[in-house]
């Protein structure tokens, strides 16, 4: 039926297989590496929702800048959808309350696999 050969080639391959999926499972983000991505992300994007205090900040500075990037990460958390498949996440955010404020910001769907986030797509659900 089989050779030697080929019965070995054929463990490899399987062991090979199991590792990488194990590999992936043990590195698919959590929803709270996605709020902290997300987070950074709109930061970027969206300056003036980057709320920083500097050493030289007053302690209210400080304080506000705090309450400023606790809010984003709650917001996050509570608008972001996640779907475990195990090996990789699906991650939806909805971003109506932030566009009732007046935010221009689309919906986002954003993949997650191996420890890294990739955007599949945006669109703008008013």
């Amino acid at each position: 039926m089989f050779s030697n050969g080929e019965v070995v080639k054929r463990i490899i391959l399987i062991v090979t297989l199991l590792i990488g999926v194990f590999g992936l499972n043990v590195t698919n983000p959590t929803k709270s590496d996605f709020v902290d991505f997300a987070a950074a992300q709109i930061k970027r994007n969206y300056p003036d929702l980057d709320f920083k205090a500097d050493e030289r900040s007053s302690g209210l500075e400080k304080m506000i800048a705090g309450f400023g990037n606790m809010m984003i990460t709650s917001y996050l958390n509570e608008a972001t959808t996640r779907r475990d498949y195990w090996v990789f996440s699906l991650y939806e955010v909805d971003m109506k309350l932030a566009r009732d404020f007046g935010v221009k910001a689309k919906n986002m769907k954003v993949l997650g696999i191996g420890g890294n986030f990739l955007p599949i797509s945006t669109e703008s659900t008013q």
